[in-house]
């Protein structure tokens, strides 16, 4: 495991323990923590650079991610852990009304403890797991579906519904949240999707057409300076697109209270941190960039998920307000 510390400088943060590769990543209360790919267990990096044990739900997890204040691992075995890589490699899917069904979502109960959150029907493995709309959702592998969890907490496969394939691929290796709307890249043609609502999804682009392999991933996906990155194997191009006027600022705010402001002029979003700019977004189109009719205004929540903090001094401006102005009021705050 390597941390960046700027520049071109890079520093050891040591190895998971019994692991020869690192396939998730994700920070979560404070800490960082990691999955393997071809072992099982999930590791946290405590406060003395060592890689704790945080136990194993009984497969590998290929995918972590935090939904409503918990941690979250997709399945990505079957209960006979020895025989699902080949089984993958074979083709094989194994149903999951069988004792050997693959896939599964686990939430983290701390300590070494995992619950299980279901499985998702026909599916061997859970790839990308992604918050939109205020509920879990995951991609699998091999029939190219979403599934969405209509109740996290229901007992069994209850909860599990499935909002559609994308096209024809097979697998979903990603999921991202990016301006109000849900993206999945997949295999084997690296394509990137954008979910439309009543289970339908539009193609938006294919990403990576090198020729003479079996596949081409949409391998990575991510959200930054206001918009959504794409990483391509076997090409290993990045891509990237906006969407709209999107103004993001991707840093961690220290603990505290803060002044936040959005700004809208024109056609130019920014967003500005205790008085100072930190991003700016534009359209795509020359213009005022304008709410439609009827858009409902929320405070503390989005397309995502709701705002996990408290709000105070709220105000609503009639008119953009100056950079200055901006600096007095988080000055008076």
């Amino acid at each position: 495991m390597l941390r960046y510390e700027g520049g071109d400088r890079w520093s050891d943060q040591g190895q998971l323990p019994g692991a020869d590769s690192v396939a998730a990543l994700v920070p979560f209360a404070g800490s960082l923590y990691a999955a393997p790919m071809y072992s099982e267990g999930v590791f946290r990096l405590d406060e003395m650079g060592s890689w704790v044990s945080c136990g194993s739900p009984g497969r590998r997890l290929l995918a972590l991610g935090v939904h409503a204040g918990a941690l979250y691992g997709a399945g990505n075995d079957h209960v006979d852990v020895d025989g699902a890589i080949a089984l993958t490699k074979a083709g094989v899917v194994v149903p999951q009304r069988d004792a050997a069904g693959g896939g599964g979502v686990f939430r983290h109960d701390g300590g070494e403890r995992w619950t299980s959150r279901g499985l998702q029907p026909d599916t061997t493995q859970v790839y990308s797991i992604e918050t939109y709309g205020g509920r879990l959702h995951v991609g699998t592998w091999p029939t190219g579906l979403v599934f969405r969890a209509e109740d996290i907490e229901a007992p069994g496969d209850a909860g599990w519904r499935s909002i559609g394939r994308l096209g024809d691929e097979t697998e979903i290796m990603n999921l991202q949240t990016y301006n109000g709307m849900l993206y999945g890249g997949t295999l084997p043609h690296a394509q990137v999707y954008r979910y439309d609502d009543d289970d339908a999804w539009s193609p938006i682009a294919t990403l990576d057409e090198t020729p003479d392999v079996r596949y081409r991933r949409a391998a990575s996906m991510v959200v930054f300076g206001g918009r959504l990155f794409v990483g391509t194997l076997p090409s290993a191009h990045v891509y990237s697109i906006s969407a709209g006027s999107v103004a993001t600022h991707d840093r961690t705010l220290p603990p505290g209270w803060h002044h936040l402001a959005g700004v809208r002029r024109g056609a130019t979003v920014a967003l500005f941190v205790d008085g100072s700019p930190v991003a700016e977004g534009h359209g795509a189109v020359e213009g005022t960039i304008a709410p439609a009719p009827g858009t409902p205004l929320l405070l503390g929540g989005g397309p995502r998920a709701g705002f996990e903090g408290e709000l105070a001094g709220v105000r609503l401006w009639d008119r953009a307000l100056g950079p200055g102005e901006l600096r007095a009021l988080a000055a008076a705050r």
